[in-house]
């Protein structure tokens, strides 16, 4: 049922982007070989795979080159990294929507990385489904964040949809 969902969200996107793909396209980033092999394993059969990325240089260049549906980019703790690239994305008019991953699940960073664009907050501690219903719930324009995140959000911090570049 889940993939019969991916498929209709694929084909929204092949519509409203005039475009025929068969899959969404996603890039990877994260500076873990060993995250990055293991996410595309768990993601190449619902999804394509246009690229995996180790820096933030790597990943302007790659969202530039593939035209990206998604990112999923992880937030490091010790690097504000992360939150330079959200600002670059949007800068370049980036079409593509932006999962967060990470282990680091301080409502400091949860509520930055919504006011700076990303679609989605996801746990690297969360259940091995939760990023597959992350991608769908941001492909069809919702916001998510993992259940395992307990999250009260300000009022005037509640998570927003990204606007679209026209």
């Amino acid at each position: 049922m889940r993939k019969k969902g991916l498929e209709s969200v694929s084909s929204t996107l092949e519509v409203s982007q005039g475009r025929t793909m068969s899959r969404p396209r996603i890039i990877l980033a994260d500076d873990h070989p060993m995250v990055l092999e293991g996410l595309t394993s768990h993601l190449k059969t619902d999804f394509e795979i246009v690229g995996t990325v180790k820096t933030i240089e790597d990943l302007m260049a790659a969202a530039k080159k593939n035209d990206p549906d998604l990112i999923v980019l992880d937030l490091s703790k010790t690097s504000m990294k992360t939150f330079s690239a959200l600002e670059q994305l949007q800068k370049m008019t980036c079409r593509a929507k932006v999962i967060v991953f990470t282990i680091d699940t301080d409502l400091a960073y949860i509520v930055m990385a919504f006011e700076l664009g990303a679609s989605a907050f996801v746990s690297k501690t969360a259940a091995s489904p939760d990023l597959k219903i992350a991608i769908h719930e941001v492909l069809s324009d919702r916001i998510y964040v993992s259940p395992s995140i307990r999250v009260d959000f300000p009022q005037s911090s509640t998570p927003k949809k990204k606007e679209k570049p026209d």
